[in-house]
């Protein structure tokens, strides 16, 4: 059994579980400034798991709000904290903006396969199908995508795979 110490720094008022659920409500309003604050807070507390969740946290907010160097920035801390859940998640999202977000085609590669060197059951795959996907994208970069919008690092889509269609510019 855990004591109040324990309990408090853990999930208590003000403890690192608190301040990431802040920084998710925070998030979720659109709020960056008091999800960035909440995560840090929840980063700084030291918590063996929270630390590594609230950098890949961190990572997907400042993806999101599109500061690509300050999500990579996360992610690699999330990644060198070798938590087994979420630094194979940080290495798919930063092998995913390195590609995207930066057009660093070695580093996203790196990233990719990092994790899956991980093992982990489901991110793992997720970065074979992403590092697969960005390869042929990379391929066919004389080619013009019918839709840029198309998220390769989401892999809830139709069959877990996200493809793009493709054609031959109009000369």
């Amino acid at each position: 059994m855990i004591g109040d110490r324990e309990a408090h720094v853990a999930g208590g008022a003000g403890g690192p579980l608190a301040l990431l659920r802040t920084g998710a409500a925070a998030a979720a309003r659109d709020d960056r400034e008091a999800a960035e604050s909440a995560y840090r807070a929840a980063a700084a507390a030291g918590h063996p798991d929270h630390t590594a969740n609230a950098w890949f946290n961190l990572g997907t907010l400042y993806q999101r709000h599109g500061d690509a160097t300050m999500a990579v920035t996360a992610y690699r801390v999330a990644i060198g904290l070798r938590h087994p859940q979420f630094s194979p998640k940080a290495a798919v999202n930063l092998g995913y903006v390195l590609f995207t977000e930066l057009g660093d085609i070695a580093g996203a590669r790196t990233a990719f396969a990092a994790a899956i060197a991980s093992g982990h059951p489901v991110q793992a795959r997720l970065a074979a199908d992403n590092l697969a996907a960005m390869e042929q994208i990379a391929a066919a970069d004389h080619l013009e995508p019918l839709d840029d919008g198309v998220n390769v690092a989401d892999g809830r889509g139709p069959g877990r795979l996200k493809f793009r269609i493709w054609r031959r510019p109009e000369e």
